[in-house]
């Protein structure tokens, strides 16, 4: 498992997950501006660093940065964000994270959900708000992203604090239909039944069509090998 460093933004691979780290959902740039940066952008950005002795973290894309400090102010050492923490050249180890994530999330000390086109000026639950409309609530890999964590704090496009899923956890269940029983941890998957777990995913997309299966993986509790 690849995890950055909080306070210089440095690829560390750790056998197992740590005990303590934090990790991030969020919905890929469509544009071409701001890009997300690659595993291998970030690992040669660490070496270029080494060498001229600056902090990378001065130097990765501006939602990478805001990740690291929002977390390293919280007292996190350790990040895990799936633009730069999965090695996607290699199928081993995509492979393996794609199998991993649910549990990835489900072992975070926290998740932090960035949601580029949530206002922070309206209320989360106030009739047609950004939050109840957030393109975050309509993505594949969210659903488990929401689901699997201890608790996740939503932060704004101006990456302000606007909630936590255990204050909006009745919300969140009227937003994506999933009983706030899950979310909050009190009523475990397994006693949710498969039909009803799989209408959480409907309505939401991917990029991939491959994704829409491998997305749903952790939710039903089964490891399968990667196209």
């Amino acid at each position: 498992m690849w995890l950055l460093t909080t306070d210089r933004a440095e690829l560390k691979w750790f056998a197992r997950p740590p005990a303590k780290y934090a990790i991030i959902s969020h919905v890929w740039a469509k544009d071409p501006l701001p890009r997300e940066q690659s595993f291998q952008e970030v690992q040669q950005l660490n070496f270029e660093c080494a060498r001229s002795g600056e902090n990378p973290r001065s130097f990765v894309c501006e939602k990478m940065k805001r990740c690291c400090i929002i977390a390293e102010a919280h007292g996190y050492k350790l990040l895990w964000i799936d633009t730069c923490c999965i090695n996607q050249m290699s199928s081993a180890e995509l492979s393996e994270a794609i199998n991993s994530m649910f549990s990835w999330y489900a072992k975070a000390a926290i998740c932090y959900a960035f949601l580029s086109d949530l206002v922070d000026t309206e209320a989360p639950g106030s009739p047609n708000s950004s939050f109840r409309s957030s393109e975050w609530f309509r993505r594949g890999w969210t659903l488990q992203e929401l689901i699997a964590p201890s608790d996740v704090i939503f932060l704004s496009q101006t990456w302000m604090p606007i909630a936590s899923k255990r204050t909006v956890a009745p919300l969140l269940q009227e937003i994506t239909g999933i009983d706030a029983g899950v979310l909050l941890g009190t009523l475990p998957l397994y006693k949710v039944s498969v039909a009803r777990r799989l209408s959480w995913s409907s309505g939401r997309i991917t990029t991939r069509e491959e994704d829409e299966a491998y997305c749903l993986m952790g939710i039903f509790g089964v490891h399968l090998p990667t196209i």
